[in-house]
């Protein structure tokens, strides 16, 4: 996730009621709101064996950029690739676009050939296709990043659900 920091001025405006007088109240509030991240691809649970812990697995793709993350609920482990460290994984793999390494994780997350190795501030996905495996470092992101992350997760999946309530509704009708 990006450290943009974008200022947004937010004018709230209350009614209350006094006896039948309404006053009006207004406050200018200025507020520090962190940069949307990119959208949600491909979601994946993978449960550790030895544990039973679970993980959520998933990507951030876009036309120019790529990361993998993977959340236990509580903390968040992250790609957190630059334009140039996306450039040279990429290079050292044999990717050749952004939208290639979300189909090839797409592909591992509905085949569960996914490896997880959570140590405590990195975690280890491998991704095994075929012959051909990927692997990413994942590193722990800081409380107000994982805090973000989960927070932009959980409306992701909320969003979706919604989604397919009203496409199960409408399909219902005919």
């Amino acid at each position: 996730m990006t450290g943009n920091v974008c200022t947004l001025f937010v004018f709230l405006v209350g009614c209350t009621a006094s006896a039948s007088l309404f006053q009006e109240k207004s406050l200018l509030w200025k507020m520090e709101a962190v940069q949307r991240p990119s959208s949600i691809g491909s979601l994946f649970v993978h449960a550790l064996p030895q544990s039973h812990q679970k993980y959520l697995c998933y990507t951030r793709p876009g036309p120019e950029k790529f990361n993998l993350c993977v959340t236990n609920g509580m903390d968040v482990w992250s790609t957190g690739f630059s334009p140039q460290k996306l450039e040279e994984h990429k290079s050292t793999h044999g990717v050749k676009t952004c939208e290639e390494y979300d189909s090839i994780a797409r592909d591992a997350f509905e085949k569960f050939a996914v490896s997880l190795t959570v140590l405590d501030n990195i975690a280890i996905l491998k991704l095994n296709q075929d012959d051909q495996g990927l692997t990413f470092d994942l590193y722990k992101l800081s409380i107000s990043e994982a805090k973000a992350e989960i927070q932009s997760v959980m409306f992701h999946l909320v969003h979706q659900v919604h989604h397919l309530q009203d496409q199960l509704k409408g399909a219902q009708r005919y």
